[in-house]
């Protein structure tokens, strides 16, 4: 992204942050979660700091009794073992494979440690928002996958 743009996002965030501070907003949603795969073993990739940061500095860190995470990483997961990304809103997409599931929860494990030897708030994790009717079932299933770690909510 040219620096023009990425300054436009960060005028833009900035906005939305104060917006939220004047009205009491306290509910942060937020990526940083990815993954990538070692040694055949997909890992989590945590990337918060600078995120945490910026909610700081508009007094929103800590407001709020958890964070929304978005959890993006979750379509590179499934191409990995699919070959396919998903579609918008997961339309025509079929359910992945066991270790599709294995792998969300060994991400979300890794992110859960880290959380709490942060002391950061409780993350809700989603997969993707507003999804498609007939992707309700792999939906469920990844939800299910997030849920194996006792302190992952959703």
């Amino acid at each position: 992204m040219s620096p023009a743009v990425v300054a436009a996002i960060r005028r833009r965030a900035e906005a939305e942050a104060r917006d939220m501070q004047e009205h009491g907003m306290t509910t942060i949603q937020m990526g940083g979660i990815g993954a990538k795969q070692v040694n055949g073993q997909w890992e989590a990739v945590i990337n918060l700091d600078e995120r945490i940061e910026f909610y700081r500095r508009f007094g929103l860190w800590g407001q709020s009794p958890g964070v929304m995470m978005d959890l993006f990483c979750a379509e590179d997961i499934c191409k990995s073992f699919t070959g396919k990304r998903w579609s918008k809103r997961l339309i025509g997409a079929t359910m992945p494979p066991q270790g599709y599931f294995d792998a969300i929860t060994r991400v979300i494990e890794q992110s859960e440690k880290k959380r709490i030897e942060r002391g950061w708030p409780d993350f809700y994790y989603y997969p993707i928002d507003e999804a498609a009717p007939e992707a309700i079932p792999i939906l469920a299933a990844t939800l299910k996958a997030i849920k194996k770690v006792p302190t992952a909510k959703t």
